[in-house]
């Protein structure tokens, strides 16, 4: 699914895309889906961060805090900035320059 569809689908059951503001979180959000039979599984899981403005942006608005990026983590400057988890490479994260392809995403329920 793409990243408007994942947010679509949060919003569906009261959700957001989840935000990750710890490193417990991030295990946490990294080993359900890696839990999940592998059919349901992704390879990737969008997280609610993105690049606005020249701004980290949390889709539920909680400050950007914490972060896990791959070491060699691009700066974004795509046409389109969505951030995704790799959890079997320890959550950690990196940007995508594109809002399509196949990944899964973890909704939140404050």
């Amino acid at each position: 699914m793409n990243y408007e569809d994942a947010e679509n689908k949060c919003k569906e059951i009261g959700a957001h895309i989840s935000s990750v503001d710890s490193p417990a979180e991030n295990e946490f959000i990294s080993s359900i889906n890696l839990a999940l039979e592998s059919q349901y599984s992704a390879l990737r899981l969008f997280i609610g961060l993105k690049l606005v403005g020249g701004k980290y942006v949390w889709a539920d608005g909680e400050p950007y805090d914490y972060s896990n990026w791959d070491e060699a983590k691009p700066a974004g400057g795509c046409k389109e900035d969505f951030v995704v988890m790799i959890p079997a490479r320890n959550g950690i994260w990196e940007w995508i320059c594109k809002k399509c392809g196949v990944y899964g995403a973890i909704c939140e329920i404050e």
